[in-house]
């Protein structure tokens, strides 16, 4: 039977599942492993109904889906995600991408967590509201973000530009930043790049 085929690891959580589904009368929907005879493991995916069929008796009606390849894509995504997690969070400055929307407000879709040490800000707070990076930004120095901004999407291709920021300590930080030609997706427009803390740099000068 079926229920043989369930791992170990497995098959408690099934049973409650089905017990659960049963005398609540919800709808069962799980997902579990399996060993076939073949020795192969898969993933499946179970929907089905408890439905009372008169004299106290029920039976379920549903079906079951192999999903074993649906579970390896996100596998591998998710291994994707975090490889890509540890590259940005070990190059030394901080990557983003900003999305300019439909309701033409400038948005941080993704920042790298690295920049809290750079200037003292978490990638969240930033994500929540991009006007605190810009209330940190030199007044005489906001048009230049901006203008890198229309230059990238006028031009085609990618620019540099430099600006300084006082950061949460108030010390005057010098930041350069990169930007990758622009490119539309689903929501607006987005900007790839970076910033990269050169004050050391500019005091050298």
């Amino acid at each position: 039977k079926v229920h043989r085929l369930i791992v170990p690891e497995d098959a408690e959580r099934v049973r409650r599942a089905f017990l659960h589904a049963g005398d609540g009368g919800v709808d069962l929907l799980i997902e579990y492993r399996i060993n076939r005879p073949d020795g192969a493991l898969r993933w499946v995916r179970t929907r089905a109904r408890r439905e009372q069929v008169g004299n106290g008796a029920s039976v379920w009606n549903g079906f079951s889906e192999d999903v074993t390849a649906e579970k390896e894509s996100e596998a591998q995504s998710g291994a994707l995600q975090q490889r890509l997690v540890e590259v940005t969070e070990n190059v030394p400055c901080t990557v983003f991408q900003l999305q300019h929307g439909a309701d033409k407000r400038l948005n941080a879709v993704f920042v790298s967590e690295n920049i809290y040490g750079m200037i003292g800000i978490t990638r969240e707070m930033l994500m929540a509201d991009i006007d605190v990076l810009q209330s940190m930004i030199l007044p005489e120095d906001m048009g230049s973000m901006f203008a890198a901004l229309d230059e990238a999407q006028r031009e085609q291709r990618p620019v540099f530009f430099d600006f300084r920021l006082r950061d949460t300590s108030l010390a005057l930080r010098w930041i350069r930043g990169s930007l990758s030609t622009p490119k539309m997706q689903e929501g607006g427009l987005v900007w790839s790049g970076a910033w990269l803390d050169i004050t050391d740099i500019k005091e050298l000068e």
